[in-house]
């Protein structure tokens, strides 16, 4: 079980390739996506981001995470 500070965790406005070196560093392979209270809203896999860049291309680098999380 990991502890609380090893999850990779996100604001659900933070752009995705800002937050690809927090999801690869914490070996999850996957982000915790918080709303401004810190309650859990959704996830984000190295699944969906093969998903979102495969369809969107270049256009990746203007999302956010909420738009592509799992709710």
């Amino acid at each position: 079980m990991k502890k609380k500070d090893e999850f990779p965790v996100c604001k659900e406005g933070d752009f995705i390739m800002d937050q690809l070196v927090e999801m690869a560093s914490k070996g999850c392979g996957c982000l915790l996506v918080v709303d401004e209270y810190h309650r859990l809203i959704g996830t984000f896999t190295d699944g969906d981001l093969r998903r979102t860049l495969k369809a969107s291309g270049e256009g990746i680098f203007k999302l956010s995470v909420v738009e592509m999380c799992n709710r």
